[in-house]
């Protein structure tokens, strides 16, 4: 979906992906860091976090810090070439051109530096014998999951309480393998939330249904996701850039109702496990007649 109205149109212009399968497209040349009006808003919440649960947000295995490194090179490189970047780049900072604000290179924590430059969270997998693994990340913003729950884990693992099959893990594994430096590629993903919480913390144990407010004012979650292999290291770079938008004020613009009738015709589709999975059982009638109703008057 597009995630704001005067959002650039490739790739950040983000259509609503099809539940549960891969989507993978080119990035090509177009810039892929969003550096939109929630920048400040996001940087500051990760701030705070960074204050209160550094150890929580971050996390690496000692022999990532190459890697880490490659990520933070990468991430700046980007920003130098996105024209709404705030960044200025002198030797080992960072300085916002409108704020003052600087940024030091933290030679322990690349990554964790490289995230608190942008909005995304930035994630490192790396192939091992038993496949990708998930070796150094900084996630202030997850969508119903904990980096201590996942860091450390097969991809396969991480998956796990997603409702796709072993040739679909099959699909995912290639891809990784086969991924180049000079082409990364990006994808979308979606969920429902039943309030505005970026850091939306969710055990694999907890199977309780989310509970969603009636009508539009539940708030569409959108991650623009995106896959770069690291030329020196090999591992690969995974960035995760959220967006949530209440539905009541998605049928509000042409491009919100747009959104919402993707949403109806995808939510419908769906199976049981794969509703249950987002946690969206109970509320799912009243959520497709609400849709329902907005999707026939926009026609």
């Amino acid at each position: 979906m597009t995630m704001t109205d005067n959002a650039p149109d490739i790739p950040p212009a983000i259509a609503l992906a099809t539940p549960f399968t891969i989507g993978l497209k080119p990035i090509d040349t177009a810039p892929w860091l969003v550096m939109d009006e929630d920048v400040d808003p996001f940087r500051a919440e990760k701030r705070a976090l960074y204050a209160a649960c550094f150890d929580e947000v971050n996390m690496a295995h000692t022999d990532t810090l190459d890697a880490q490194i490659e990520a933070f090179q990468l991430v700046r490189e980007a920003l130098k070439r996105t024209p709404a970047s705030p960044w200025q780049f002198n030797g080992n900072f960072a300085v916002h051109r409108n704020t003052g604000e600087r940024i030091e290179f933290d030679g322990q924590h690349p990554i964790a530096t490289a995230a608190l430059l942008i909005p995304d969270d930035v994630l490192l997998m790396r192939r091992l014998d038993d496949g990708w693994r998930l070796v150094a990340g900084s996630l202030a913003f997850p969508s119903s999951w904990t980096l201590r729950e996942k860091f450390d884990k097969t991809m396969e693992r991480i998956h796990r309480p997603v409702p796709i099959d072993d040739r679909m893990h099959q699909r995912i594994t290639r891809i990784f393998d086969m991924l180049r430096a000079e082409a990364p590629l990006w994808r979308t993903n979606w969920s429902l939330d039943p309030h505005y919480n970026l850091r939306e913390e969710k055990s694999e144990s907890d199977d309780a249904d989310k509970g969603l407010p009636p009508g539009g004012q539940a708030f569409l979650r959108t991650e623009l996701q995106t896959l770069h292999k690291l030329p020196v290291s090999g591992d690969i770079l995974f960035t995760v850039r959220t967006k949530l938008q209440q539905l009541e004020l998605l049928s509000r613009t042409h491009k919100g109702r747009a959104n919402l009738a993707l949403l109806y015709e995808q939510f419908k589709a769906m199976d049981g496990d794969q509703r249950s999975y987002k946690g969206l059982t109970k509320d799912a009638q009243q959520l497709i007649v609400w849709l329902q109703k907005h999707v026939r008057e926009a026609a």
